[in-house]
C-alpha cells in the first residue's frame, strides 16, 4: 500500500459507514433520523419563541458572532473594554428585554419589541465590550456569524440577524450531530439522550456557540468510539481529530486534556506514537489561540482575582475544600441546570420531568455496560476506563477550577459561576467508557423508547418557553 492510498483510506472507510448508515434499508439509520426531526423542530421553534437575548449570555455571544462575520476573528482591548467596533445602533437592542432576567413572572413589552424590529445596522462604530467571548475561538461561531453577515449584507434588521444566525446555528448543531449518532459505535442512546436534553437543544437554537460546541465533542466522541475497528495508523485521521480537539480547546481551554483521549484506545507501540500526534496539533492550536487571541484581549486581573490567586498560594488546599463544600450543597441545582432551565436560568422545568430525566440518563448510561456475550471485561478494558475517566475528571476539575479563580471572590466558601450546562460537552465522552459491541441494528424497543423521549422532552422544552415568554 502506497502513502497515498495508506491515507485516504480512512476517510473512504468513514464515507462508507456514513453511507451505510443512512441507507434506507438499514435500522441503524433510525435513530439519527428520529433525533433530526425533533431537533429541528426544536431549534426551529425555539429561535422565534426565545425572546432575544435570554439565552445565558446570548448578547455577548451575539457580538463576538457578529465581531467575526465582520471578518474581525481577534478583538483588541482598550481601557477597561475588551471587544471590537461595532455600529451604535446595536447598543440600545442588546438591552431590549433586560428586564426579564431573573423575573419568570414578566412577558417581553410587545411595543418595545415592535420598535426594536425595525431599527438597522447603522450608527458610527462604537467599542462594544464583551469580555467573556471576545477570548473565544472563532470556529464555533462560524454558521451564526455568516448567517449574520449575509443579514446585514441584505441590509436587514437587527433582529432578523439575530433569528437568521440562530437558524444557522441550530442546522448546524442537528447536522453535525446526527452525524456523531451514524458514526457512534459506543453508547449511541445516551448520546443521543445528552443531544436532546432541553438544555441542549435551548443552546442549539441560539447564537451561542455552546450548541456547536457540543455536537463537536459528540462527533469527536463518536469518531473515537470506532477506533477498535478503524485504520488507527492513518495520519491523516490523526490530524484531523486533533484539530477538532483543538478547536474545542480554542473555545473552552479547560477542556484541553481531552485530547489525550485517543492515546488511550491505541493497541500497539507504534500507533501510541502516531496517536500523540492529536495531543500535539491540539496543544498547538490552543498555545497559538492563547498568544494571539486570548492575551491580547483579555482584561488585566481584577482585585477579586489576584486575592483569590494569593489565596491559593497560601493554601493549595483552599479549592478543593470549596470544591467538595459546593459539590455537596449545590450538585441538585447542577443537576437542574444540566437538564435544562430556560430564559437566564430563572425557569425550571416540572419537578416530574426533572425526575424522569435524571432516570433517563442513568438508565441510558448503564444500558451501554449490557456487554452479554459479546465483550467480557478484562483488566486491560478496566485500567483503559480508569485512565478515561481521569482525563474526563480533569477537565471537569479545570472548569472548577477556572471558575474558582475567575468568578469566586475570595470570602466565600462555594465556587460561584458555576452552570450545569458547562458539563455537556464533557459528558459526550463518557460513551468511551463502554464496551465495544458488533453492529447488531436497533431493537423495536429501543426505537419506541426514543421516540417516548424525544416526543416529550422537545415537548416539554417548547411548553415551558410558552408559558415563560407567552403566557
Amino acid at each position: 500500500m502506497n502513502w497515498l492510498q495508506r491515507h485516504v483510506s480512512p476517510l473512504k472507510s468513514i464515507s462508507d459507514i456514513w453511507r451505510r448508515a443512512l441507507s434506507p434499508g438499514l435500522p441503524n439509520c433510525i435513530l439519527p433520523i428520529l433525533f433530526a426531526f425533533f431537533a429541528l423542530l426544536s431549534v426551529f421553534s425555539s429561535a422565534f419563541i426565545v425572546p432575544p437575548f435570554q439565552v445565558p449570555d446570548e448578547d455577548a455571544h451575539f457580538t463576538r458572532a457578529a465581531e467575526i462575520g465582520e471578518g474581525h476573528f481577534i478583538g483588541y482591548r482598550q481601557g477597561g473594554l475588551s471587544g471590537d467596533l461595532l455600529p451604535s445602533d446595536l447598543e440600545p437592542i442588546l438591552h431590549v428585554t433586560e428586564t426579564l432576567k431573573g423575573h419568570p413572572d414578566r412577558r417581553p413589552d410587545a411595543e418595545q419589541l415592535s420598535l426594536a424590529e425595525k431599527t438597522k445596522w447603522t450608527g458610527t462604530p462604537l467599542l462594544f465590550g464583551f469580555p467573556n467571548t471576545v477570548i473565544y475561538g472563532p470556529v464555533c461561531y462560524l454558521p451564526q456569524a455568516a448567517a449574520i453577515a449575509m443579514a446585514r449584507l441584505n441590509d436587514r434588521p437587527i433582529l432578523t440577524s439575530l433569528r437568521l444566525g440562530r437558524l444557522a446555528a441550530g442546522l448546524s448543531f442537528v447536522i453535525i450531530s446526527t452525524m456523531a449518532l451514524c458514526l457512534c459505535q459506543r453508547g449511541r442512546f445516551f448520546l443521543l439522550v445528552l443531544l436532546s436534553l432541553p438544555m441542549t437543544l435551548w443552546l442549539a437554537g441560539s447564537v451561542s456557540q455552546d450548541g456547536n460546541l457540543i455536537a463537536l465533542c459528540a462527533l469527536l466522541s463518536a469518531i473515537l468510539s470506532r477506533y477498535a475497528s478503524s485504520d488507527r495508523s492513518s495520519l491523516l485521521l490523526q490530524v484531523l481529530t486533533g484539530c477538532g480537539f483543538g478547536v474545542i480547546a480554542m473555545a473552552k481551554p479547560p477542556l484541553l486534556p481531552l485530547a489525550f483521549l485517543p492515546c488511550l484506545l491505541a493497541t500497539s507501540r507504534a500507533t501510541v506514537l502516531r496517536t500523540l500526534l492529536c495531543p500535539t496539533i491540539a496543544c498547538f492550536l490552543a498555545g497559538t489561540w492563547f498568544a494571539a487571541g486570548l492575551l491580547p484581549t483579555e482584561l488585566p486581573k481584577t482585585a477579586i482575582q489576584i486575592a483569590q490567586a494569593q489565596r491559593v498560594r497560601s493554601d493549595p488546599f483552599i479549592f478543593m475544600k470549596a470544591l467538595w463544600l459546593s459539590l455537596i450543597v449545590l450538585h441538585h441545582a447542577w443537576l437542574d441546570q444540566f437538564i435544562g432551565m430556560a430564559g437566564w436560568l430563572d425557569t425550571a422545568l416540572p419537578r416530574s420531568f426533572l425526575r424522569l430525566s435524571r432516570f433517563v440518563l442513568v438508565l441510558s448510561f448503564l444500558s451501554g455496560f449490557n456487554i452479554r456475550k459479546y465483550v467480557r471485561p478484562t483488566y486491560a478494558m478496566l485500567l483503559r476506563n480508569a485512565a478515561i475517566i481521569s482525563i474526563i475528571g480533569t477537565s471537569v476539575i479545570g472548569i472548577f477550577l477556572s471558575l474558582f479563580l475567575i468568578w469566586t471572590p475570595p470570602d466565600s466558601p462555594l465556587i460561584d459561576g458555576i452552570q450545569g450546562r458547562y458539563f455537556l460537552p464533557v459528558a459526550c465522552f463518557l460513551c468511551l467508557l463502554f464496551p465495544c459491541k458488533p453492529q447488531t441494528g436497533v431493537r423495536p424497543v429501543t426505537v419506541l423508547f426514543a421516540l417516548a423521549w424525544l416526543s416529550l422532552s422537545v415537548a416539554t422544552a417548547q411548553i415551558t418557553l410558552i408559558e415563560r415568554f407567552i403566557g
